[in-house]
């Protein structure tokens, strides 16, 4: 057995064996049979009797370091100091010691931390790494000791310094007086919406009868502690047994759980802490606007909000597509002109100052314009070859909003030539309102003739218009021929009447003949005049009288 009764080895004799002092035994029973021990004589104290006690009784002999024994008798290292007194401190405060660790050695030994307190306040006490761990014969390092008593009272704890040449243990001690307290001593805000905020109370109290001093300002740290704050107490000078109160403040800036811990500290040196604890989820953010129907080629603008959160927001484009020609600033104002129309369908999003969300779905229409015109087709009938004849289109905007037209009109196909157009009478149209605008046919050569009149406007949506006519190379004074005519009847100037023919096989326009009276200076007033759009069938009468233009009858 070793010097403090911890057994070694283990010697064994068999029964009714003799052996002889001072004689080497054997040690039996184990596994390491490389240590024998020698009985000494007559024991400690001389009596020759075995008192079984290592030390008294046997001497090792070999090798150095005995079987089940942690370290070799003598350590190879050396602290200073051997204890640890850290004196009294007020409860939370802390204190600092070092000791030095020599290896007392010829050979190299490496020191094997970390070193653990233990005993029943080793929570109360904090060892560091050593700045070496390998040290030469005579080399030293050092490794610091922190004091920090969770509550008033005496502490006591020890630790082990271990090393590949044996350990030493070196015993701690120190006591704590009251110092100050608080109240609570955790803090759960529990869950509020992100950008909100709520506050409680830390009460402080001196536990020590003589004066003490709060330092200020106080602190928090931690991973969150920026969306914890912490006020001034109602005083720093707290007399024994005096307390005050703080404000501390929760207001979580992002969405999660949220830790810290506030530290209260008196100039004395004692240290309380308040673990924080919260949480935040974000606020239901909604994202306000109408956002109507455009109109195709026509610039378009409409701001959308938000609100529920904390502002400023920023919108964005989270799926789908905008109008094409549209563009969603940051700011919330769609705008620009669309280029194309349809429908398009896309989602807006709207995130506020602390990164929280909401969303809206949008429906957009584009819509072109819907115009419309007649007659269609617009037919000349048949026209002598340079005589320009008229024909009026009528053009109606079918659309529920304003648009204007787009001019010149276009004239295409093989006949445009022979075609013109003129301007609208108003080109900008209201809902449902009409405009009209004349087409001229004038025949340059003999034959049918046909072309496409387009009209469109600036808001899309567009018609056309089929544009018939046949030129003529006959002379209209072999045309139209004066088959009757009676200068004066029984009724005077009102039976006045002549009767024209078309001696051709071509219907002819007649629009804007007119009957005159005559004297002897020439024709002079207008009787009659013959309404736009009348047409002389081939071989056709038509019949003049004084009062109007009618037709007469047809027939050969």
């Amino acid at each position: 057995m070793a010097a403090d009764n911890s057994i070694v080895d283990q010697v064994g004799l068999s029964p009714g064996s003799a052996y002889k002092e001072g004689t080497p035994l054997a040690s039996r029973g184990t596994a390491n049979l490389n240590q024998g021990y020698e009985r000494k004589l007559g024991g400690a104290d001389g009596s020759s009797q075995d008192t079984n006690n290592n030390s008294a009784d046997f001497q090792l002999k070999a090798p150095s370091d005995p079987q089940n024994l942690a370290s070799a008798i003598t350590p190879s290292i050396a602290v200073s100091p051997t204890s640890l007194n850290f004196g009294s401190l007020p409860a939370g405060a802390s204190s600092v010691a070092t000791v030095t660790v020599t290896n007392i050695a010829a050979a190299a030994v490496t020191l094997t931390p970390p070193f653990t307190p233990a005993g029943s306040n080793a929570g109360d006490f904090t060892i560091g790494m050593p700045a070496a761990s390998s040290l030469a014969a005579g080399a030293s390092t050092t490794f610091q000791v922190t004091f920090t008593p969770a509550s008033a009272g005496p502490k006591a704890a020890s630790v082990k310094v271990t090393s590949s040449g044996g350990g030493v243990v070196v015993p701690l001690s120190g006591s704590a007086t009251p110092g100050i307290t608080v109240d609570p001593t955790s803090i759960d805000f529990g869950s509020l919406d992100t950008g909100t905020s709520a506050t409680s109370f830390v009460t402080i109290t001196n536990s020590e009868s003589s004066p003490v001093t709060l330092a200020t300002p106080f602190n928090i740290s931690g991973a969150n502690a920026g969306d914890f704050s912490v006020g001034v107490p109602g005083t720093t000078a707290l007399a024994g047994g005096e307390s005050t109160s703080v404000a501390v403040g929760f207001l979580p800036d992002a969405a999660g759980g949220k830790f810290a811990t506030l530290a209260i500290a008196s100039t004395a040196g004692s240290v309380r802490t308040v673990s924080l604890a919260g949480s935040s989820a974000c606020p239901a953010i909604t994202i306000n606007g109408n956002l109507t129907a455009g109109i195709l080629n026509t610039p378009y603008s409409r701001t959308i909000t938000a609100s529920g959160g904390v502002s400023p927001y920023s919108f964005s484009i989270s799926a789908g597509a905008v109008p094409t020609g549209l563009t969603l600033s940051t700011g919330g104002v769609l705008s620009g002109s669309p280029t194309a129309a349809a429908t398009f369908n896309f989602t807006v999003q709207a995130a506020d100052a602390l990164g929280c969300a909401g969303s809206a779905s949008y429906s957009v229409p584009i819509l072109a314009a819907q115009v419309t015109a007649t007659p269609n087709p617009v037919d000349f009938g048949a026209v002598p070859n340079g005589s320009p004849a008229s024909r009026t289109v009528t053009i109606t905007n079918n659309s529920g909003f304003t648009v204007t037209l787009g001019t010149p009109f276009p004239i295409t196909g093989t006949g445009s030539a022979q075609f013109s157009a003129g301007l609208p009478a108003t080109a900008t149209l209201a809902a449902g309102a009409s405009s009209t605008a004349d087409v001229t046919f004038t025949p340059t050569s003999f034959g049918a003739k046909t072309a496409t009149l387009n009209i469109t406007s600036t808001a899309g949506g567009s018609t056309s218009l089929t544009l018939n006519g046949s030129g003529l190379n006959v002379s209209v004074g072999h045309t139209v021929l004066i088959s009757e005519f009676r200068f004066r009847g029984p009724n005077g100037a009102s039976d006045e009447f002549v009767e024209i023919y078309n001696n051709t096989d071509l219907p002819i326009d007649i629009s804007g003949y007119t009957l005159r009276g005559s004297n002897n200076a020439g024709p002079v007033g207008v009787r009659a005049t013959v309404a736009g759009g009348t047409m002389l069938p081939t071989h056709g009468h038509f019949l003049f009288t004084n009062s109007t233009a009618t037709t007469g009858y047809s027939g050969s």
